[in-house]
């Protein structure tokens, strides 16, 4: 059973991720986040975000400011 609940744990955290990143795309380019990238690379991104100590937002606007 825990197996089933980290799996909706990290869909759920997955999910508001790329909410977030298109949420500052939208805002920062005026395009969501699929305009920029794949959803390969999103899934990348992802990965990428679990293993730092920031909040979604803060990651989204750096990697923002790295393709613009």
């Amino acid at each position: 059973m825990a197996h089933y609940y980290e799996n909706i744990e990290t869909v759920e955290s997955r999910s508001l991720f790329i909410d977030t990143l298109s949420d500052v795309s939208t805002v920062m380019t005026r395009y969501g986040i699929y305009a920029h990238i794949g959803y390969g690379s999103i899934e990348k991104l992802f990965d990428e975000f679990k293993h730092q100590d920031l909040p979604a937002r803060t990651f989204a606007k750096r990697y923002l400011r790295t393709i613009h």
